[in-house]
């Protein structure tokens, strides 16, 4: 196809159609987008673009080059410039009345969205798309906006909601005869199987897909799914297959030059040398994620990498560096649908203060967490009641306990 596509350019340039020239460098710059060749791509995009531009009136062809520039723009993780180009890409689509374009831009914007922890407007996206994509019987589309809600319910813990979506695009896309894409969406349920603790479906999910990305060359899905089964080895306990596929993953993500999924896999990276106790091997991952991803804007993973830098520093008793840790974490995290990392981090905050015999500062900590919005139900929710309710009995603070539950809100 590549080979076809470039003859083809060169055959248009050559006859000086270039409209044609235009529309094939596009779909060339497309295809070396999902086989990872992003300079290349960016190249064709570009010339594209530059070719429709010079014709005001080929405003449908400008808008399908910039939107594939965007889904470009959002593989290599540069989120800003994405939403520039998807916000020309919407204009021009409004202005010859492309609907099926305005959709596919819209999936995209959530895409960019759900990847920087923007679940609420994800989901609008994506609900606005799937509403579009279905008026214009654009089953593709539908398919894909699917395909994308699912990943944002699974990362607000809608685990029932995300395997409805993801069901239904598998779906669509085997009435399609759509196997790649069906390879995604069995990739990415593989991660809400390991949430849901169903190790061994995960497992047979992401062997049945790797080898087709490899095969089709692939080399963002075959990462993806590398760091998936490094999730899943990490809950089994199998720390070295787990360290073998996250630095597998990390350096395809390298190649490609990706910059948030370097930086997520550097971070996870971290928590597995963490895990092990090789703390200082987690702090120089954990620092080396939060520089990337303060570089690229992606604030929520410069929080995860912070409360890292946190752990690390409280198991080495450096109690100040880890308070600033935290706290800075706490902060950056806030305003995001990431109520469950909060929560994680204030807990660790609220021991820290604990250790140190801080005792009111480790009640207000432990409140507020209590406030964060996470389920009753769970583990660690249970674990701060606990805690709070045994330090006012200790120390006595059954005053300092009502009065910061009027603070945080807490009924």
């Amino acid at each position: 196809m590549q080979k076809l596509l470039r003859r083809a350019a060169s055959y248009a340039a050559r006859l000086g159609d270039r409209t044609s020239t235009g529309l094939i460098q596009c779909r060339l710059g497309a295809l070396l987008r999902q086989l990872g060749d992003y300079a290349e791509a960016e190249v064709y995009l570009r010339s594209s673009l530059a070719t429709h531009q010079r014709h005001p009136e080929e405003a449908e062809y400008i808008g399908w080059s910039q939107y594939e520039l965007a889904l470009l723009l959002h593989d290599q993780g540069d989120f800003p410039l994405a939403l520039t180009c998807i916000q020309q890409a919407e204009t021009q689509f409004k202005e010859c009345g492309q609907e099926r374009g305005l959709a596919r831009v819209l999936d995209v914007q959530g895409m960019v969205y759900r990847d920087q922890a923007r679940y609420a407007e994800a989901l609008r996206c994506f609900e606005q798309a799937i509403g579009i994509c279905v008026q214009q019987g654009d089953r593709l589309g539908h398919a894909r906006a699917l395909h994308n809600r699912a990943t944002a319910y699974g990362a607000l813990g809608q685990y029932s909601r995300a395997v409805r979506d993801f069901e239904e695009s598998l779906r669509l896309f085997n009435e399609l005869d759509r196997p790649v894409d069906q390879s995604w969406v069995m990739m990415d349920k593989s991660a809400i199987y390991i949430l849901q603790g169903k190790l061994d479906l995960a497992e047979q999910s992401c062997q049945e897909v790797l080898p087709l990305f490899r095969e089709r060359h692939l080399r963002r899905g075959e990462a993806l799914t590398l760091r998936t089964m490094g999730d899943l080895y990490r809950q089994k306990q199998e720390l070295q297959r787990a360290h073998n596929c996250y630095s597998e993953s990390w350096a395809i993500f390298n190649a490609l030059g990706d910059r948030m999924n370097i930086a997520l896999t550097m971070y996870l990276i971290g928590s597995l040398f963490f895990l092990e106790g090789t703390y200082l091997e987690a702090r120089n991952n954990y620092e080396q994620a939060q520089f990337l991803a303060q570089e690229s804007v992606i604030s929520y993973i410069q929080g995860l990498a912070l409360a890292g830098q946190g752990d690390v520093a409280a198991v080495l008793r450096q109690f100040a560096d880890a308070e600033r840790h935290y706290r800075e974490a706490e902060r950056l995290l806030t305003g995001f649908s990431l109520n469950r990392e909060r929560l994680n981090i204030l807990y660790h905050l609220g021991t820290l203060y604990q250790t140190q015999q801080r005792y009111q500062e480790a009640l207000d900590t432990w409140v507020q967490a209590l406030a964060v919005g996470v389920e009753e139900s769970s583990t660690q929710y249970r674990d701060i009641q606990d805690k709070v309710q045994a330090l006012v009995a200790d120390q006595h603070l059954e005053a300092e306990y009502r009065a910061s539950r009027n603070r945080f809100n807490l009924v």
